[in-house]
């Protein structure tokens, strides 16, 4: 995951709307590993979960934001 986020932060860079779509697919992986932990009965794995479902919501809120006061570049 850590070359996907790389990916992702080279397109922030250069001011890339796809992005966001990036960082949704990574937090959406995220979010199915930490529910087959809490699932699977790991320790801390609901702390974690909950910390995934703020960076989804984030990841969702900063693409709305983004594609309100820039033009799509892709």
């Amino acid at each position: 995951m850590n070359s996907v986020q790389q990916v992702t932060g080279v397109l922030a860079t250069y001011g890339y709307l796809s992005q966001w779509i990036v960082w949704l697919f990574v937090d959406a992986v995220g979010l199915l590993l930490w529910w087959n932990q809490i699932q699977a009965g790991g320790s801390g794995a609901l702390g974690m979960f909950v910390l995934m479902i703020v960076k989804t919501f984030n990841a969702f809120y900063g693409m709305y934001l983004w594609s309100k006061t820039t033009e799509y570049q892709d």
